[in-house]
């Protein structure tokens, strides 16, 4: 059997040439390289998990592609997701079966079942890319990710030889391994080179090169936040004795478990009442404010080895089951001797901390309303009571959940990124006559809302009870009496679990302020079914259910804090922010206003991922670059040049425009910091802003950090920056007489005379043999780049014309160079689309001569009887770039190819009297458009493409009207600006 070819790639996740095996772990969000995958995909990854069809269990896979409705493969390959199991599941021999198991899957199905596949008979070779799985949630060290990935790949190989016997010639051919972070990538080269040096594995696999290869996207240098950030989880679980086992995975590869042996569980009802406020006569602890009860439970609930790891305050997802959700872990405060100050503060206030549940009762098929539409609930009659005695029972008004009820809808009336559909069931205040029976909110209204419409924010706000009588059932020797927890509502009738669970749709996210909301009933009859149904807490009900966030309270709280509270958390969460910074957030705020009053801050129970977010509005903390995350703290220049030379890599996101408002908002602190104003006059910085600017598309922002950089004492700017410098000046403005284009004029001079001349080359010698192709054709080319652009500002065709003679001189010139010092295709390719496009304009503005004569300008003393044929050329090199397809790394080297065979059918109907490109090269041309977009190339990228078809537009508007030729370059174009549009990003 012939060896697995294998290669290590240190780049972007938008150039990995195969279906890219991904992972996913339960009851996670997506992961960053997961949500480039589902935005790629149109959302189908996202689609399968909401829909249960994928839930990221271990042993389990999906193969997800694009359907391109035709028998050619789609422009993006698609994707195989793993499932990685739950947090702290995943082992090397899970994974490496895992991976087997997803190989197996995407051979059946494209052998089976895609139209592109090859014929029964013929040769399938099948190849993939794949991230380096386990590594990015703490699980597994590098090298055992790698050996257990290829172990998985190579067994999944031996098992489709099976499929040969069917008639199929099937194998698996290559697997490229592909990571952003150079460390990562380095690691992972290391590793395969050790792994490699095991007889057995050289056997199975085959690294030719032995070298990382590298390509557009890719990023290096200090990453302290790599994607979306990263919460260490702590799982908590009870033992039959009443103590708590732990295991801890933090940000190492490692998971840290430990027990506590003492029997917590018997101090459960005492916990439950000073938390409460309602400790009994004699109880050591009087109040749930007591900082004594922090310090008391950190001591109780955590294991000591677990103590000074908690004090690291990192972000913390407590992972519980029914039993220990019931302990108030927010509450949990280091005592003094183990804090850095005094004063000892709750984790949750200084750090984010949110729950996660683990059930195996879920909704199979949670329908989620994915509109902008909200209920609020607050202070619902509950008028109407008897107790089990038969008397009158009254509760409270709550104008502190009615206030709160307004305060939420006003926060979604004044949503300024979402337009919302709000119902409303908020109980009107008491007064002296009974209320009219058309305000009243009793039972029958509020259930009604509940189910009349799908809504995708629930809040309610009012009164919770724990095991509250409402009747008898039954009679004589079987009569018992019932109870119920949930929300008090009128007439004996308090909103259950049985009750929610009736809703066809689920919200997305549940707020319920109603005390004892986050408990689970006690002291219920006896048995299952139907009855026990009755004592599931309504919060964990909407979690069973499919919610993706749930905030209910554990105990009494105040209501001005709690009004508080919510302001914070939905001003937070309507602003873009994750949930589990938006609760860190609102907490703190509440704490630093109300933290020695009440406890009121801690009582809300936060279930959910901490990353997820409530999406259609913008985005707030600048989470799109997370290599800018907190870029203003960092601690040294070459590190906040090293962030932001990781910008250039993310530029081609979903949002650039708010990658670059991110970039302003970092630079406007700088300045306003007394000590790192300094850093924006180090040349490094200042270049790599400049840089990342102009990969924005913000080129006049980018030339003036470019400028400062190159013009600043000590300079250590690259040379190569200023070429940048000018490609920058070049895109700057419209107009005939720019001073940016003069600026670049003169740039483009004093960069000449800097490289020429005999004198100045010392010690080289004329012809230095280990030079390699110079700097002199690119200049060449930014010479035709300025020309092209002056041509597009001129208004009348003489000055256009003459713009366009210059542009091709330039342009051919540089090809000459290229072609004479053995320059690469994509390189040539460059510079020989932009001579054929400038000479083709030419031609069809003032004839084949003045082209001809433009093209000859570029080499005044070759024989004018013997012109070269680059028509001929331009169709060999497009035949050479074909050969080199498979080795393209740069979003250029696909983009070359696009814009020469775009110029080649031009220049062949301008100059050769052809009835104009070939269909076929339409057809490649559109093709090759579509694959350029699923690179999601940054804005600069785009415009430098778009900017050539809108010289050809402007052109085939003036061809006649009846020219099939220009009908067709007209119908090429208009479709190619319409894919290039600067929102645009290819999808499915």
């Amino acid at each position: 059997m012939e060896r697995l070819h294998v290669r290590i790639v240190h780049g972007g996740l938008d150039y990995a040439r195969f279906p890219l095996l991904i992972g996913h772990h339960m009851n996670e969000g997506l992961s960053a390289a997961g949500r480039r995958v589902d935005a790629k995909l149109g959302g189908q990854l996202q689609c399968a998990i909401d829909l249960k069809l994928f839930v990221g269990a271990l042993r389990t896979a999906q193969y997800l592609r694009p359907n391109n409705h035709g028998a050619g493969p789609p422009a993006y390959a698609g994707a195989v997701v793993l499932g990685l199991g739950a947090i702290g599941e995943l082992t090397p021999t899970g994974l490496a079966e895992t991976v087997t198991r997803g190989v197996l899957r995407y051979a059946f199905e494209h052998v089976y079942r895609d139209p592109f596949a090859a014929p029964r008979g013929s040769p399938c070779a099948l190849r993939l890319s794949s991230v380096l799985l386990g590594t990015q949630l703490q699980a597994l060290a590098t090298g055992d990710a790698l050996t257990a990935l290829l172990q998985g790949v190579w067994r999944a190989d031996q098992l489709i030889a099976g499929m040969n016997r069917s008639g199929r010639q099937v194998r698996l051919a290559e697997l490229e391994i592909i990571e952003i972070d150079e460390s990562r990538a380095l690691d992972a080269a290391y590793e395969l080179r050790r792994l490699l040096n095991r007889s057995e594995w050289r056997e199975r696999c085959d690294w030719p090169d032995g070298l990382l290869e590298t390509r557009e996207g890719a990023t290096s240098g200090y990453r302290r936040h790599a994607g979306t950030p990263v919460w260490q989880r702590l799982i908590v679980r009870q033992d039959t004795d009443g103590g708590l086992g732990f295991a801890l995975i933090g940000e190492q590869a490692r998971v840290e478990a430990t027990q506590v042996q003492s029997d917590v569980a018997s101090l459960r009802r005492f916990i439950d009442r000073v938390s409460d406020d309602s400790a009994a006569p004699g109880d050591p602890i009087e109040r749930g404010t007591d900082p004594v009860l922090g310090a008391v439970l950190f001591q109780l609930l955590l294991p000591q080895p677990l103590q000074s790891r908690m004090t690291s305050l990192d972000d913390t997802v407590l992972v519980v089951d029914d039993t220990t959700a019931a302990y108030p872990w927010e509450l949990l405060t280091p005592p003094p001797q183990l804090s850095d100050d005094d004063t000892a503060r709750p984790i949750a206030v200084q750090a984010g901390l949110v729950r996660q549940r683990v059930t195996n009762e879920f909704r199979q098929l949670p329908r989620l309303h994915t509109g902008f539409r909200a209920l609020v609930i607050g202070a619902p009659d509950t008028g109407g009571w008897l107790d089990e005695h038969g008397r009158p029972l009254h509760f409270n008004d709550l104008p502190g959940a009615r206030a709160e009820a307004h305060a939420v809808l006003q926060l979604l009336k004044d949503d300024p990124s979402r337009a919302w559909a709000h119902n409303s069931c908020i109980g009107p205040p008491p007064t002296a006559q009974p209320a009219p029976q058309a305000s009243r909110v009793g039972f029958e209204q509020v259930r009604v809302a509940l189910l009349k419409e799908p809504v995708r924010v629930l809040h309610i706000s009012a009164h919770g009870v724990v095991d509250q009588w409402v009747r008898r059932s039954g009679s004589g020797a079987d009569a018992r009496a019932v109870r119920k927890t949930g929300v008090v509502l009128s007439d004996q009738e308090v909103l259950g679990a049985v009750d929610v669970e009736s809703m066809s749709f689920t919200p997305e996210f549940v707020f319920l302020n109603c005390c004892y909301s986050g408990r689970h009933g006690e002291g219920l009859v006896a048995g299952q079914g139907p009855r026990a149904a009755l004592a599931s807490s309504l919060a964990l009900k909407f979690i069973d259910m499919g919610s993706r966030a749930v905030i209910a309270t554990g105990w009494q709280i105040d209501d001005e804090a709690a009004l508080d509270f919510a302001r914070a958390f939905y001003a937070e969460l309507l602003g873009g922010r994750r949930f589990g910074e938006a609760v860190r957030l609102a907490r703190a705020a509440v704490y630093a206003t109300h933290g020695e009053l009440t406890n009121t801050w801690g009582a809300f129970q936060c279930y959910g991922d901490p990353n997820w977010r409530l999406e259609g509005g913008r985005q707030a903390g600048g989470s799109d670059v997370p290599c800018l995350r907190d870029a203003h703290a960092t601690v040294s220049p070459g590190e906040l040049a090293a962030r932001l030379a990781q910008v250039q890599a993310t530029a081609g996101g979903e949002r650039p425009e708010a990658v670059a408002q991110q970039l302003d908002q970092l630079i406007d602190r700088l300045r306003g910091d007394p000590l790192r104003a300094a850093w924006l006059q180090d040349s490094r910085v200042l270049a790599e802003a400049g840089l990342a600017y102009r990969e924005l598309g913000r080129f006049e922002t980018a030339a003036g950090f470019l400028q400062r950089a190159a013009r600043g004492i000590g300079s250590q700017m690259r040379i190569g920056d200023i070429d940048t410098l000018v490609d920058a000046l070049v895109r700057v403005g419209t107009g005939p007489d720019r001073p940016s284009a003069r600026a670049a004029a003169q740039l483009l001079e004093q960069l000449d005379q800097l490289g020429g001349g005999d004198a100045g080359r010392w010690p080289l010698a004329a012809h230095e043999p280990e030079l390699g192709p110079s700097c002199l054709s690119e200049r060449e080319c930014l010479r035709g780049a300025l020309a092209l652009r002056a041509a597009h500002a001129q208004d009348g065709s003489e000055g256009f014309a003459h713009a366009l003679g210059v542009a091709a001189t330039a342009y051919a010139r540089a090809y000459r160079i290229k072609l004479a010092e053995g320059d690469t295709p994509d390189r040539r390719a460059q510079a020989l689309s932009g001579a054929l496009l400038s000479a083709a304009l030419l031609a069809l503005l003032d004839g084949p001569a003045a082209a001809r004569g433009a093209l000859q300008g570029a080499a005044p003393d070759a024989r004018p009887d013997a012109p070269p044929d680059w028509h001929g050329a331009a169709r060999q090199l497009l035949r050479d770039l074909g050969c080199a397809s498979a080795c393209r790394t740069t979003f250029w080297q696909h983009a070359n190819g696009v814009e020469l065979r775009t110029a080649c059918g031009l220049f062949a109907h301008a100059l050769g009297g052809t009835t104009g490109p070939p269909e076929d090269d339409l057809d490649i041309v559109r093709g090759e458009i579509r694959r350029l977009l699923h690179l999601w190339p940054s804005p600069s990228q785009l415009e430098g493409t778009r900017f050539r078809f809108q010289l050809v537009e402007r052109i085939a508007a003036t061809l006649p009207a009846g020219d099939a030729a220009a009908a067709a370059i007209g119908t090429l174009v208009r479709e190619a600006l319409d894919l290039l549009q600067p929102e645009r990003r290819e999808i499915g």
